[in-house]
Protein backbone atom coordinates (compact mmCIF):
# COMPACT_ATOMS: atom_id res chain seq x y z
CA UNK A 1 0.00 0.00 0.00
CA UNK A 2 1.41 3.27 -1.02
CA UNK A 3 -1.41 5.95 -0.06
CA UNK A 4 -4.76 6.65 1.22
CA UNK A 5 -6.70 9.77 0.71
CA UNK A 6 -10.02 10.92 2.17
CA UNK A 7 -12.55 13.23 1.92
CA UNK A 8 -16.34 14.47 1.62
CA UNK A 9 -16.95 12.51 -1.82
CA UNK A 10 -20.07 13.17 -3.93
CA UNK A 11 -22.70 11.86 -1.85
CA UNK A 12 -24.37 13.66 0.72
CA UNK A 13 -22.79 12.30 4.13
CA UNK A 14 -20.48 10.03 3.14
CA UNK A 15 -16.88 9.81 3.02
CA UNK A 16 -14.55 9.14 -0.02
CA UNK A 17 -11.42 6.96 -0.15
CA UNK A 18 -9.03 6.66 -2.29
CA UNK A 19 -5.99 3.69 -1.75
CA UNK A 20 -3.10 2.99 -3.46
CA UNK A 21 -1.71 -0.32 -3.61
CA UNK A 22 2.04 -1.21 -5.27
CA UNK A 23 4.10 -3.88 -5.05
CA UNK A 24 4.07 -7.46 -5.62
CA UNK A 25 2.78 -8.22 -9.11
CA UNK A 26 0.98 -5.47 -9.48
CA UNK A 27 3.63 -3.71 -11.53
CA UNK A 28 3.30 -6.15 -13.88
CA UNK A 29 -0.32 -6.57 -14.56
CA UNK A 30 -1.97 -4.82 -18.22
CA UNK A 31 -3.93 -1.69 -17.34
CA UNK A 32 -6.73 -4.18 -19.51
CA UNK A 33 -6.47 -6.32 -16.50
CA UNK A 34 -9.88 -6.53 -14.45
CA UNK A 35 -8.95 -6.47 -10.85
CA UNK A 36 -11.73 -6.06 -8.11
CA UNK A 37 -11.63 -4.24 -4.82
CA UNK A 38 -13.03 -6.17 -1.78
CA UNK A 39 -14.28 -3.60 0.66
CA UNK A 40 -15.50 -5.03 3.92
CA UNK A 41 -17.71 -2.78 6.57
CA UNK A 42 -17.41 -4.27 10.13
CA UNK A 43 -21.05 -4.89 11.66
CA UNK A 44 -21.91 -5.31 7.38
CA UNK A 45 -24.77 -3.57 5.78
CA UNK A 46 -26.41 -2.77 8.98
CA UNK A 47 -23.14 0.10 9.63
CA UNK A 48 -23.19 1.71 6.51
CA UNK A 49 -23.43 1.17 2.81
CA UNK A 50 -20.50 0.69 0.23
CA UNK A 51 -20.90 2.68 -2.86
CA UNK A 52 -19.37 4.37 -6.51
CA UNK A 53 -16.35 1.44 -5.95
CA UNK A 54 -13.62 1.28 -8.55
CA UNK A 55 -9.97 -0.10 -9.14
CA UNK A 56 -8.05 0.96 -11.88
CA UNK A 57 -4.64 1.41 -13.01
CA UNK A 58 -2.12 3.97 -11.32
CA UNK A 59 0.68 4.39 -13.27
CA UNK A 60 2.10 6.75 -11.11
CA UNK A 61 2.57 4.09 -8.91
CA UNK A 62 3.24 1.15 -10.84
CA UNK A 63 0.04 -0.03 -9.23
CA UNK A 64 -3.66 0.11 -8.82
CA UNK A 65 -6.02 2.28 -7.07
CA UNK A 66 -8.99 1.43 -5.45
CA UNK A 67 -11.85 4.47 -4.48
CA UNK A 68 -14.73 3.97 -3.07
CA UNK A 69 -17.26 5.79 -1.21
CA UNK A 70 -18.98 5.05 2.09
CA UNK A 71 -22.48 6.37 3.70
CA UNK A 72 -22.99 5.30 7.59
CA UNK A 73 -25.86 4.05 8.45
CA UNK A 74 -25.02 4.70 12.49
CA UNK A 75 -23.53 7.72 14.18
CA UNK A 76 -20.53 4.80 15.64
CA UNK A 77 -17.36 4.30 14.81
CA UNK A 78 -16.78 1.97 11.47
CA UNK A 79 -13.97 -0.13 10.68
CA UNK A 80 -12.81 -0.88 7.42
CA UNK A 81 -11.05 -3.64 5.12
CA UNK A 82 -9.69 -3.27 1.90
CA UNK A 83 -7.51 -5.33 -0.60
CA UNK A 84 -7.26 -6.18 -4.31
CA UNK A 85 -8.33 -9.09 -6.11
CA UNK A 86 -8.08 -10.99 -9.29
CA UNK A 87 -10.04 -14.17 -9.82
CA UNK A 88 -10.06 -15.03 -6.36
CA UNK A 89 -6.51 -14.59 -5.58
CA UNK A 90 -5.32 -11.74 -3.24
CA UNK A 91 -2.76 -9.67 -5.00
CA UNK A 92 -2.53 -6.86 -1.64
CA UNK A 93 -1.92 -6.67 1.71
CA UNK A 94 -4.87 -5.79 3.17
CA UNK A 95 -5.41 -2.19 3.89
CA UNK A 96 -7.72 -0.74 7.21
CA UNK A 97 -8.77 1.88 8.57
CA UNK A 98 -11.36 3.49 10.94
CA UNK A 99 -14.13 6.35 10.70
CA UNK A 100 -16.32 8.31 13.88
CA UNK A 101 -18.96 9.47 11.44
Amino acid sequence: MVGTRRDAGTIDGGTRFVVDFAGGKLGELPAEEVLRGVVAVAGGDDVAEIRHQHVVPNPHVKGWRLSFQIVPKKREPIELRAYLDRGGEVLTETWSSAIVP
